[in-house]
This record gives structure tokens, C-alpha cells and sequence, in this order.
């Protein structure tokens, strides 16, 4: 499969499995001016660093983390942590919390969703298909899971496998935007 193609599955399969830009506010004075601030954060919003990001980050992400550290077991505690790591574009970061939420609570079927799409953007495409495979089996009839599996088989190079889970998904999908992504998905399948 040719790179660009491969590039724009795996795209769909961020956009689709909702993996949110999160908001830098600026909140504090600082010693460079706004229109410098706001270069920096637009010149590549999904690397956060103390350079483009405001103090209402920081701390939110001090808050979170002290939430965690003083109990382990607060499952709230942890998926927010996930959650505000996933937004961050910290896929790193959030895989061990999403891990530990879903030991807390097995059925989170959204944050096993979040964890595929952590494991997705990592390339790690063997894990993001067992986690898929998880909703799945808790979930037979999830769209977007049945769609999601036909992103990670074509970044494998399974284009037989791919194309077989984008018709299962036209034929079972409720949500036309789900079933517009698989036509598209199998149409760019055809031209490859």
C-alpha cells in the first residue's frame, strides 16, 4: 500500500474515532507578545510544550495528576487523566491510564474506543485491533468499531479483510456519516 493511501486510512481513523484538538488558553501574562503566543500554538497545536501552551494547561494537568496519584482506584480520576492526555495528543501517556481505566471498569466502551485510537497514532495497529476487537465483542452491532477494524486491516496491507468489514459496515451502520466513510474507504480500496 503506497504511503499517502495509508496515511489517509489511518487519518479517517483518528478523525473517526473523535480525537479532539485541545484548546491552549491563555491565561497569564507573558513576557511575549500575543501575535508571537499565537504562531507558536498554531504552528503545531498537537505538539504541546511549555513554549505554546497556557498556564490553565498546566495546571489542569498538576490537578489530574495529583487526583490519580492520591488514589489509584478512582476510576473518574483516571479516565479524565486518559482522557486529557488523549485530547493533548500525549498518546503515550494516555495508553497506561486507558489501560488502567478499563481494569477498573471493563466496559468503557468509549474509552476502549480512545484506546484504540491512542494505539492507532502509535502505529501499534496489532493492539489497536485487539482493543477494537473488545468493543466488538461487547458491542457486535458498533458501527463505527466494524469501520474502524477495515482502517487497521488496510494499514496492514489486508485489503480482502479491509473491504470485507467496509460492506459489513454499509449494511449495518445507522449513521450515514459511518456509511459515507466506508463508501469512500472502499472506493479509494478499488483504486489502490
Amino acid at each position: 500500500m503506497k504511503m499517502k493511501e495509508s496515511t489517509i486510512i489511518l487519518s479517517l481513523l483518528s478523525v473517526l474515532l473523535i480525537v479532539a484538538a485541545v484548546s491552549f488558553i491563555r491565561s497569564a501574562p507573558d513576557s511575549k507578545g500575543s501575535d508571537e503566543l499565537t504562531a507558536q500554538q498554531s504552528a503545531n497545536p498537537s505538539e504541546p510544550s511549555r513554549d505554546n501552551i497556557g498556564h490553565t494547561y498546566i495546571v489542569e494537568e498538576q490537578r489530574l495528576k495529583a487526583a490519580v496519584a492520591a488514589d489509584p482506584q478512582d476510576s473518574v480520576a483516571v479516565r479524565l487523566l486518559a482522557n486529557f492526555y488523549h485530547d493533548a495528543h500525549k498518546q503515550g501517556e494516555a495508553v497506561p491510564l486507558y489501560e488502567r481505566y478499563l481494569e477498573l471498569n471493563p466496559v468503557g466502551r468509549q474509552q476502549m474506543m480512545d484506546l484504540a485510537s491512542c494505539y492507532g497514532a502509535l502505529e501499534d495497529l496489532e493492539s489497536a485491533l485487539e482493543v477494537t476487537k473488545r468493543v466488538l465483542a461487547n458491542w457486535p452491532h458498533d458501527s463505527q468499531a466494524m469501520y474502524n477494524m477495515g482502517a487497521l486491516y488496510a494499514n496492514q496491507g489486508d485489503r480482502e479483510t479491509a473491504a470485507t468489514w467496509w460492506h459489513t459496515t454499509l449494511e449495518q451502520a445507522a449513521d450515514t456519516s459511518i456509511q459515507s466513510l466506508a463508501r469512500q474507504s472502499l472506493a479509494r480500496l478499488a483504486n489502490m
